[in-house]
């Protein structure tokens, strides 16, 4: 009996030891970390050689406009491309005019002018009180298309027109417009120009072509 007695206290001693060891396992086991969850896959997303091992019911019916399942009620449609954006208006080109007796801005002696301005002598401030004139004129009668203000169009639209010898007007052109009517509109406000002092060679009046821009803003 007395020699059973070490033993038992021997077993009993390394018992106490093992839970020591396990307690100070400075390494734990870590336990691995559940997968994320699988990324949804359509029939359309999915490549061609997958597709078949997809589920779907049996009276679908893929075609260009999509999966339409008429029994079941199931349809997946394909995604719509944006729409292109609109491109801007071209630019015509100015077209020569072949009107007899007109004669090249470049080669008058004196330009067309606003009439009321006539009593000015000095050519610079004479020209300074027509382009003035010219500038309220525009800006007091111009009349913004709907479709310009309604889109936010906004931009320089350049017109043309022959001043004739007697100071009216003829041969309206559009050169240049940002679009939604706003040539159209220039031109409207050129019509209701009073007659111009007219274009002069060797002191005679002379059929000639002015070029005028008008500019649309937001706030117009």
């Amino acid at each position: 009996m007395k020699k059973c007695i070490p033993i038992i206290i021997l077993l009993f001693l390394l018992a106490c030891n093992n839970d020591r060891t396990v307690e100070s396992n400075p390494f734990p086991e870590r336990t691995a970390e559940p997968p994320p969850p699988p990324e949804k896959i359509t029939f359309l997303s999915a490549p061609p050689h997958y597709r078949k091992m997809l589920f779907y019911p049996k009276d679908c019916k893929m075609t260009k406009g999509g999966i339409h399942c008429p029994e079941s009620g199931y349809s997946e449609l394909p995604p719509v491309p944006p729409p292109p954006p609109i491109p801007p208006p071209p630019s015509l080109p100015p077209q020569p005019l072949e009107i007899p007796g007109l004669i090249h801005i470049s080669k008058v002696d004196e330009k067309p002018y606003w009439k009321s301005c006539e009593v000015i002598m000095d050519e610079e401030w004479r020209k300074k009180c027509s382009n003035t004139a010219i500038k309220e004129f525009i800006y007091e009668n111009i009349k913004r298309p709907v479709i310009a203000r309604e889109g936010g169009i906004e931009g320089m639209a350049v017109v043309r027109f022959v001043v004739e010898k007697d100071g009216s007007f003829s041969h309206y052109r559009i050169l240049k417009e940002p679009g939604g009517g706003s040539g159209d509109a220039a031109i409207d406000v050129v019509k209701l120009f009073p007659p111009f002092e007219p274009a002069k060679v060797d002191g005679k009046p002379v059929k000639t072509e002015l070029t005028l821009p008008v500019k649309f803003r937001l706030e117009d």
